[in-house]
């Protein structure tokens, strides 16, 4: 078989090629051989049917076949070749059969890129740092927790719904011009007033209502028009009210304390939370860094990725992300009900991610970094903690594609750690002639022009 690889710029290749008359032949015999066992034909003991009787009962099928596994084989023997590693499954289109037999094929696929990372250590970062924490963050820490711990109680039968009320509803959405149920009717706990899931603003319509009554309203959609590009849809919902609650919240002192947080006092737990706070300002001045690091890097190290490969993984994250907002809907239904999140935008998202991981995979295998036992256990560890299930129930349920995702996890977390802990960022300016004390963290070397101090 003949085939040629051209290099069509952005990562992107075509295989072009032609598979022979005797390539045909042999790979039509070879599957229909594999196929004899199961056909039965009066008068041939079963796997002695002759190949051309086998080949006439599967019919064009087995042709199809033959000529998609031989394509497919020239096709991975030229990128085994070149090392090439497509980034999904090429198309293969088949030309006309040739006088000899032979038929042309082409396949267009995408690569990512071969990295050769380089000045990765020591790179220079502006200066980032957060407000400290406030008295306003600790009261709104404390009225999230004295939300959270609010009780409800039912509303007597005649009483309406007011905002911040819970009602207990069952939920029917119709497509307004067919009438189709789209899913089955939910039975949801909503926030009066304040609800927007599964309708924008159904919060709203709450409002006034009482138990056993029922309201109707329509609502205007995003949905994919019949080529994927964006459009609307009129949908219909049926609300039924089963019952109002009223929200009750407990009363914010040392009893609180010591009932929902674990301290003698009032004053106690908010020194608890400004602490937690404070962890989690430190978390994200550690991730905003490392995201300044990886950018600094990434504009050293640019890395070009096919549009096709982006716009699949854009897909597949959009997928995601549907799946984990609207987990009662089936796939269908999820892929007639976007985002709202404009595709370029999520796009740059999948482009953005992709590069990052190319990088740090890139970076760790030119450094030796590995995911030792001891690191996947403490992730394990973690997770486990994390999901309220003893440890070794964790460990046999894990499968090995999970460990391997674990693993790669790690390996990113430990190059990641490695360049922060050896980039350089330089304090901020705050007026002419004078910079502010540097923020350094745990890890980054600050160096001011004249001097480096660590």
């Amino acid at each position: 078989m003949k085939t040629e690889l051209e290099a069509l710029g952005r990562q992107r290749f075509r295989v072009r090629g032609e598979v022979d008359a005797e390539t045909l032949r042999r790979e039509r015999n070879r599957r229909a051989r594999a196929c004899a066992p199961h056909i039965h034909l009066k008068g041939f003991r079963p796997g002695h049917v002759p190949l051309e009787l086998v080949a006439r009962q599967i019919g064009p099928a087995l042709d199809e076949e033959a000529r998609e596994s031989a394509a497919r084989q020239a096709i991975a023997k030229v990128l085994k070749e070149r090392s090439l590693s497509p980034t999904f499954d090429p198309e293969i289109q088949y030309g006309e059969a040739g006088a000899d037999g032979a038929i042309p094929f082409t396949a267009e696929f995408e690569t990512l890129p071969a990295l050769d990372p380089r000045d990765y250590l020591g790179v220079e970062v502006p200066d980032i740092d957060l407000p400290p924490v406030s008295e306003d963050e600790v009261e709104a820490g404390l009225k999230r927790l004295r939300e959270s711990a609010a009780t409800y109680r039912e509303r007597p039968a005649d009483s309406v719904a007011h905002e911040g009320d819970m009602a207990t509803c069952e939920v029917t959405i119709r497509d307004a011009e067919t009438g189709e149920t789209l899913g089955d009717p939910q039975t949801l706990h909503l926030a009066v007033g304040l609800a927007d899931e599964p309708l924008p603003d159904i919060g709203r319509e709450l409002l006034g209502m009482k138990a056993g009554e029922e309201r109707s309203f329509s609502r205007t959609m995003p949905a994919k028009g019949p080529s994927g590009e964006e459009a609307t849809r009129s949908v219909e919902a049926t609300v039924k009210v089963q019952a109002v609650m009223e929200k009750v919240l407990p009363a914010l002192d040392d009893d609180f304390a010591r009932r929902y947080g674990g301290t003698e006092t009032l004053d106690a737990w908010k020194d608890r939370l400004r602490a937690h706070l404070e962890k989690k300002r430190q978390e994200t001045l550690r991730e905003m860094r490392a995201d300044a690091v990886i950018s600094a890097i990434l504009q050293a190290n640019p890395m070009e990725v096919g549009e096709e490969t982006v716009r699949r993984l854009a897909a597949v994250t959009e997928s995601q992300l549907k799946e984990r907002l609207m987990p009662g809907l089936s796939a269908e239904q999820r892929d007639q009900l976007p985002l709202g999140i404009d595709p370029e935008r999520m796009e740059s998202f999948a482009r953005d991610r992709l590069a990052r991981n190319l990088l740090l995979d890139a970076i760790a295998k030119r450094e030796g970094i590995e995911a030792a036992p001891e690191d996947l256990e403490r992730k394990l560890e973690e997770l486990a903690q994390e999901l309220d299930v003893p440890l070794p129930r964790l460990r046999a349920a894990v499968s090995p594609e999970v460990l391997d995702r674990l693993r790669s996890q790690i390996r990113h977390e430990k190059t990641l750690d490695m360049l922060v802990r050896y980039a350089v960022v330089r304090p901020r300016v705050v007026e002419a002639g004078t910079t502010a004390p540097a923020d350094e963290g745990p890890s980054l070397v600050v160096r001011p022009d004249t001097e480096q101090v660590r």
